[in-house]
Parts: C-alpha cells; structure tokens; sequence
C-alpha cells in the first residue's frame, strides 16, 4: 500500500439519489415544522412555504458541488470533514438568508425568524453528518479496493469525543424542539374550540412526529457511522486471521484518519516487524543447517553433490506421489517443502561416527559396520534435542524422522529400530530411494560407480523389501529425470566444469 494520497485523486462524491432524498425531505419536514411551531407560517400557502425552501436546496446543491471539488482537490487528510463543515455552514448560511427573506416579504417577526433558522441548523446538521459518513465511507472502500492508505495525521477528533457531541446533540435538538412545539401548542389550545380528547390527541400527534423525524435522522446517521468502525473492523480482523494462519503479508488497510487508522498503521507496523524477525529467524536457522550440512559433507568422504543430488530426488518423488496414489493425502505443498529443505539432514548423525571408520578408505568390517549405523540415531538424537529446545519445530521433526529411519526398511530389516512398512514415517522412505540411487550412481574408493540401469534394476527388485512398492512405482515413472540429474550433477562432471572454467579464466 502507498501512502501517496494524491498519487490519484480520490471522489468525494457520493450517490446523488441520496443527496436528493435529503434535499426533498428537508423542503416537507421544513414545511411541516414551520407550521407547527409558527402560527405565520400557516398564513402562506403551501407554494409560499415550499418554492423558497426549494430554492435554498437548489442553491445549496450548487455551491456544495463546487466546494466539494476544491476541498477535495488539494488531497490532504482532513477533506471529508472539511467538506462537512463547509455543507453544514451552507445551511447556516441559507438559513439566515431565508429567516431575513420571511422578515422582509412577510413581516415575520424576529422570534419566528429565529424558528426557520433552527429548523436549518438542525436538519442541516443531521444531514451533512448524514452525507459526510457516506462520503467518508465511498473513500475508505475505494482505498481498501486499490490498496491505498488514508492519510494519518495527529489532527482528529476521538471516538469519546464525537460520541459525546453527538448525544448532546442529539439531547439540545429534541429540547428545543419539543420546547417549541410545547409552545406553539398551548398558545394554538387557548385559541381552539375543539374537545379536550381531541385537543390531547393533536398534541400526541406533534409529538410523535417530532420525535419520529428526529428519531430517523439519528438512527440514519448511527447506522453509516457503523458502517465505517464494521469496515475498519473487518480489515483489522481479516488481517490478524491472516496472520494466526501464518501469512505475514497480510496488512490492514488503513481507511480513515482516526482511532481506527491508528489501529490500522500499529497493526501494520507489528506484522512487518513479525516478518522480519521470522525472516532473520528463517534466515539463521539456513545458515546453522548449511553449516552442519558442510560439516558432515566434510567429514564424510562423499562431497556435497551428494546432498544436491538427493534432495532433488526427493523432490521429484515427493511432488510425483502429491498427485496421485495413496500418498498424495499426506503430501501437501508445504509438508513437500519442509521435506525437501529437511533431506540434507539425513546424515548429521556421521559427525558423531569415528574418524577412523567415517573416513577409512575402504570397505568396513562387520564391527565397523554397525558403528557406522550409529549414525542414524546419532543424529536423531541431536535433532530432538534440539527440537526440544526450540519448542517443536515442523522442520525439525521431518529432518528427524529422515535422519532416524531413512535406513529402516519395507520389510523390517533395516537398522536403527527394524521398523517395518508404514510404520516407517514417509518422508524417510522417500529418502531411502534417493540415498540408495545416488550412493549405487556415486563412484567411491572401495567401488566403482555404475549406471542408471544397474541403479534401477537393484531398486525394483527392493520394491516389497527394502523400498515402499508405491514408492518404487513413482520412481520408475520419473526415472529419466533421476538418470539426467545424476549425468548433470556428478562429482565427474562437475570437476570437469570447474577445471574449464579455470582454464578459460
């Protein structure tokens, strides 16, 4: 999101339905209330009470327009409630060119002047609150829509502070009003012939009208206004679920100059913040893997090719088997990742091994043999330490799962737990493929390396014994991409490449 909000101008326009709902009504309830708190009123016509009140909607409309383009023009934060100012002091201002238009035609005296004027401030209020919430509501949607941010200041007015104004409003409009038309009532009682019950009823009438109008405007401009704190809470909330389902690019779009866009901009701030400390945490726990990665690469003599190259089988039959077979249930695209970054794990254990059987250049001794299976636990141990420490780790469990079985086998000969078909966690036995593979393509001082047919042929035939049938079946569908990884990446080949690049340079 870009906090250029002049980048592109934004509309401060809102439906003109709904500015010509307000106009109308403002002309019938103007006429309305006119008659019942101003005996002189009900001297005009209806034509002389409603064409000037017509006119001031007409004229209000066309100065409000042209304001509206020139506050909203410059871009700066505080538009919409400048804009409401400015509607609300059009009324003001019409208001008082009415009272004195009625003082000069009609020869209204000054109180019922004062009366007009009253009317105007007061649904003029209500309906500049009522079309400022709707334009500040039509902007904060269209920058959540294009990802843009409302601009912060430290200059508005609190949640507390606007609902303080708000009721006592709300409480000075509805007492001066029913004060008036209490009024205009008991002088209109002095003057009627009617009965009591009807007297009683015409005054119950005024009232529930009043109250009634004045109960619509209230409702009506509490709705838009929660409108807006349920939009801004949607945002809030969507983008901490983002976050409590692990995705950290999820911001909050900040879509009004208030608490809210406060809240927005904190909870931004954090979830960036989070990033980068997991990114730094993600970033270390690489380069630690690296390192002992390199260290049993080191120690060992296979070289860490061998480590590429297995994790790129891995890969191939781990996205192979995701799509289909009985397996493509527990191989999601993250659990597939989190194998393949685990794979180069699978023989930490080797650190712990003797040098003297690690690194003799030959064939071992049955006794050196089941030293040198000690690996497998070796390094299962030291990852569940670990993982103990960290307080569970999904990476961790998978490089232990593939550093502690990945020698068991289908049938349960293998070593360090004789664990025997499913039992034998699938990452591992994804991993016992891609290790037999590369160690029968992988030349050594005790033997010579042999070819991708030799390698396929002792795979197959460990299909039920030492392999998972499954798993044996996937490799043979992608078997000419182990064959090209194992040509492209072996030890040979990439000594050849380093040697011409020595000679070019």
């Amino acid at each position: 999101m870009t906090n250029e909000h002049s980048a592109t101008p934004v509309s401060y326009r809102v439906p003109g339905w709904a500015q010509r709902l307000h106009y109308a009504a403002f002309v019938g309830i103007y006429s309305a209330y006119g008659y019942q708190v101003c005996p002189y009123l009900d001297n005009l016509s209806l034509a002389q009470i409603a064409v000037p009140a017509m006119l001031t909607m007409l004229a209000h409309a066309l100065l409000s327009g042209w304001l509206h383009q020139r506050i909203g023009a410059d871009g700066k934060g505080q538009a919409v409630q400048r804009i409401f100012l400015s509607d609300w002091a059009l009324f003001v201002g019409l208001g008082i060119g009415l009272a004195a238009f009625n003082l000069l035609v009609h020869g209204f005296p000054p109180g019922s002047g004062g009366k007009v004027l009253f009317g105007y401030l007061a649904l003029g209020l209500y309906i500049s609150l009522d079309m400022a919430l709707r334009r500040d509501l039509h902007v904060a949607t269209t920058m959540r829509a294009t990802g843009r941010d409302y601009p912060i200041t430290d200059q508005f007015m609190p949640y507390q502070t606007k609902l303080i104004l708000f009721s006592a409003m709300n409480v000075g409009v509805m007492a001066v009003v029913g004060l008036l038309v209490t009024m205009k009532d008991l002088i209109w009682v002095r003057q009627t012939e009617l009965t009591d019950s009807q007297v009683q009823a015409l005054v119950l009438f005024d009232a529930l009208v009043v109250i009634g109008v004045l109960a619509a405007y209230i409702l009506l401009v509490i709705r838009q206004y929660s409108r807006k704190v349920a939009l801004a809470l949607d945002e809030e909330n969507s983008a901490l679920d983002a976050v409590r389902k692990g995705d950290l690019s999820s911001r909050v779009a900040v879509v009004s100059n208030d608490e809210f866009g406060q809240l927005a901009n904190l909870t931004n701030g954090m979830i960036g913040r989070l990033s980068d400390t997991l990114d730094e945490v993600a970033r270390s726990r690489s380069a630690i893997i690296q390192a002992l990665v390199a260290l049993a690469a080191k120690r060992d003599n296979e070289t860490g090719l061998h480590l590429k190259r297995t994790q790129m089988y891995v890969r191939l039959l781990a996205e192979h088997l995701q799509l289909s077979g009985p397996h493509r249930q527990a191989l999601s695209d993250e659990q597939i990742e989190t194998i393949i970054r685990a794979a180069p794990l699978h023989d930490i254990g080797k650190v712990g091994v003797p040098d003297a059987v690690l690194r003799k250049p030959g064939r071992l001794t049955e006794d050196e043999f089941e030293i040198m299976k000690t690996h497998a636990q070796i390094g299962a141990d030291a990852l569940r330490e670990a993982n103990t420490t960290l307080g569970g780790s999904s990476f961790i469990e998978a490089a232990i799962e593939i550093a502690e079985a990945h020698h068991e086998r289908w049938d349960g000969a293998g070593y360090p737990h004789g664990l025997k078909g499913e039992a034998i966690p699938l990452s591992a036995r994804i991993m016992a493929v891609a290790d037999v593979y590369d160690a029968i393509r992988t030349k050594r001082v005790y033997k010579p390396s042999r070819d991708h047919g030799d390698a396929r042929s002792i795979i197959v035939d460990g299909s039920g014994a030492h392999f998972d049938p499954v798993i044996v079946e996937a490799f043979l569908d992608v078997e000419h991409e182990f064959e090209r990884i194992a040509d492209a990446w072996s030890d040979d080949a990439q000594d050849t490449s380093r040697s011409e690049a020595r000679d070019a340079a």
